[in-house]
């Protein structure tokens, strides 16, 4: 028994390692590590019934909303898709739930060396890609390498990922580096490399919570002097993140997506229409418009589980979305999605998931889960983060075993 609780612990570090790379291969070492979980804990397989309420606490709640959705559905074979594609949530909860307390007080540490060491890799190797192809362009310029063409989706191309969901795997590995018990010089190398990650993905919301969670990381930090080394070396990058805006913002893609794309994409006349000589899109706020105005009789109830695919066709084709019609978009925006499919009634079982999970880690000052839980509060104002495997396995993993995690910054940073 012992050896199956031992290797549990190594599959989920498996499974955090490499999940930035493959969300296939995490999958399978995720399931894995849910069977052994189960099965060295077997003895606690009888748990009285009036203890299964927690189960309402646990990410299994997202796969009850469609799951009760399907009786009530008019489109079966994608609310079964979602429902596969949701599993996760269940297994990895049902895992926690018969889970011994020894296993749950150990896993913690290997989520968080996992996820560190699998950002860390994931980004040298994109790096030793990008670099590849630059060389092999004979570039006029090394700012070259911060264009379009090197960067956000061009940058992550050969991994099977999204630069929103790679960027919140940075984030949490950013926390997890802070409080981890490695040589400060070591802190700031892995610091340093992540950073670059984020500028390379160029995920407009990603920067923002990235900036957010360094300022708020530099109040955490116990020793006043590196508060300052800290502090001035953000200073000074923010001047030249200004400087480079001023006089070479034509090169540099992320400060065309933190300025010219969001003004764009918060305009709801820009259907069909390009921005920064990239081909023409419809901005979220046009979708987003038109979702409200075509189907707002049916957005109390929802429309049912999984007809997000088939509405979101309507509602593209009679406001002539040709765009979003052609790129087969979803809503961009798991609130909408919610009450699309779910109505009023599932957005509520939904907010109710979050608000007891982020109040939870508040009163435990759980920072690792506020911060986890922040940042998906605010993405999914602008993506479809539950429903999207890579978002699965994370909220999985860090919103069921990381609630364990008690661990402290460390008094060395």
């Amino acid at each position: 028994m012992k050896f199956l609780c031992n290797s549990a612990k190594y599959f989920i570090f498996m499974a955090c390692l490499t999940l930035p790379f493959s969300f296939q291969i995490s999958t399978i070492f995720l399931m894995g590590f849910a069977l052994l979980s189960f099965v060295c804990s077997f003895k606690r397989a009888l748990v009285p019934i009036k203890h299964y309420y927690q189960f309402l606490l646990l990410p299994s709640v997202i796969f009850l909303i469609p799951l009760i959705g399907i009786f009530f559905t008019e489109y079966l074979p994608d609310a079964f898709k979602l429902i596969i594609k949701y599993l996760p949530y269940f297994v990895i909860s049902v895992a926690y739930f018969y889970a011994n307390d020894d296993l749950k007080s150990k896993i913690p540490y290997y989520i968080r060396q996992g996820l560190i060491y699998g950002v860390l890799l994931t980004i040298i190797y994109l790096f030793i890609k990008i670099s590849s192809v630059f060389f092999s362009n004979s570039e006029d310029s090394i700012s070259a390498l911060f264009t379009y063409r090197y960067t956000y989706r061009n940058f992550i191309a050969p991994i099977d990922s999204h630069t929103t969901y790679l960027g919140v795997l940075i984030i949490m590995a950013n926390y997890f580096l802070f409080i981890s018990r490695h040589k400060v010089v070591v802190k700031f190398i892995f610091f340093f490399i992540n950073v670059l990650g984020v500028v390379f993905i160029s995920s407009k919301i990603v920067s923002i919570i990235f900036l957010i969670q360094v300022v708020f990381l530099i109040f955490l930090i116990p020793r006043k002097r590196m508060k300052i080394i800290i502090s001035s070396f953000m200073t000074i990058s923010l001047t030249m993140f200004v400087l480079i805006h001023i006089n070479n913002s034509n090169n540099f893609y992320m400060i065309q997506r933190l300025t010219r794309e969001i003004v764009w994409d918060l305009n709801p006349a820009n259907r069909g229409t390009s921005v920064n000589g990239k081909v023409a899109d419809d901005s979220r706020l046009a979708r987003w418009k038109a979702i409200f105005n075509t189907g707002k009789e049916n957005l109390l109830f929802g429309y049912g589980t999984g007809s997000e695919s088939t509405i979101l066709k309507e509602v593209h084709l009679e406001n002539n979305l040709k765009e979003s019609i052609r790129r087969n978009y979803n809503t961009h925006n798991q609130y909408i999605f919610y009450i699309l499919e779910n109505g009023i009634l599932g957005l509520l079982v939904f907010l109710l998931f979050l608000y007891k999970n982020l109040f939870s880690a508040l009163k435990r000052r759980d920072y690792a889960v506020i911060t986890f839980v922040s940042s998906i509060i605010i993405i999914s104002a602008v993506e479809n983060y539950f429903n999207r495997t890579m978002g699965v396995l994370a909220i999985s993993i860090f919103l069921t075993f990381l609630k364990e995690d008690n661990a402290e910054a460390n008094s060395n940073f």
